[in-house]
């Protein structure tokens, strides 16, 4: 097996294993909470944005609609910003129609998720912020990544994979 096949084979793997532990979430906030305002930590949040990312940037906007569903739960009651604004792109995202509308929806989802990081030190420490000159003007142009990651464009996928610049907080 070459080492190709077998980074594609452990990346799946990792991504089975991502979607169940954030279905687990979402199962135990709907029984224990009982469709009330499920509380989780940002580091939660950005666990599923961070996979929402991944997908885009994979190409797999439905899969991004599916854990935009995921990540409405634990966003659910959010009234003030920026969990507001993350809330509000990730139900753009979960009812996009095409893969342009998911990954416009995604900058308004990022918008929220960088206003998040920006007003906590600790969550600098640990995401790094990108920026990309190709996104259209009315479009939320930067996304985050866990430090350490290689950069992976969520707004054009495998078109343009590695355009974006790391910009400081």
């Amino acid at each position: 097996m070459t080492r190709y096949a077998t980074e594609a084979i452990l990346e799946s793997n990792y991504q089975k294993e991502s979607m169940r532990n954030y279905l687990l979430f979402s199962v135990i906030c709907t029984l224990f909470f009982m469709g009330r305002f499920c509380i989780a930590t940002p580091s939660e949040w950005l666990k599923t944005y961070s996979s929402i990312q991944q997908a885009l940037a994979n190409d797999q906007w439905e899969k991004a609609k599916q854990l935009a569903e995921v990540g409405k739960l634990a966003l659910k009651g959010a009234e003030e910003s920026p969990e507001k604004k993350m809330l509000t792109g990730l139900e753009a995202l979960g009812s996009s129609a095409s893969d342009s509308e998911a990954r416009k929806a995604f900058g308004h989802y990022s918008e929220g998720t960088t206003e998040l990081i920006r007003a906590n030190g600790d969550l600098k420490k640990k995401w790094q912020l990108f920026y990309c000159p190709m996104v259209p003007k009315d479009t939320f142009r930067f996304w985050v990544q866990s430090k350490g990651t290689d950069l992976r464009n969520p707004y054009y996928g495998s078109k343009m994979l590695t355009c974006g610049v790391k910009r400081p907080w």
